[in-house]
């Protein structure tokens, strides 16, 4: 058995960088993988490279400096996934932008 099989990684953050390696190194120890983020030109070629590791990966559009779309983003992981394990809040949030810290 793998480390993470059947859980559920919400990952943010995660289609480049530090982020994509932990979605790939977490597919690969048979984790479900959620990464919330924004789209971008990456977005597809970065969860196909995720998705090679786990299909079970998913990319929700997310935009982690208003609280109602990480809100909705976990209600829709547990609502596929039934389960949310691992959260990895792997985003900055630049250009003076508000953001809510919990």
């Amino acid at each position: 058995m793998k480390k993470l099989e059947n859980k559920t990684v919400f990952i943010t953050g995660g289609l480049a960088g530090i982020g994509k390696a932990c979605a790939i190194a977490a597919a690969q120890e048979g984790a479900n993988i959620v990464v919330a983020g924004m789209k971008s030109g990456t977005t597809d070629r970065a969860m196909e490279e995720i998705k090679k590791e786990n299909p079970k990966a998913i990319f929700i559009k997310c935009d982690v400096s208003v609280f109602n779309h990480v809100k909705l983003a976990i209600e829709k992981t547990i609502a596929i996934f039934g389960t949310l394990d691992v959260a990895l809040n792997n985003t900055g949030i630049g250009k003076k932008r508000k953001s809510l810290v919990l």
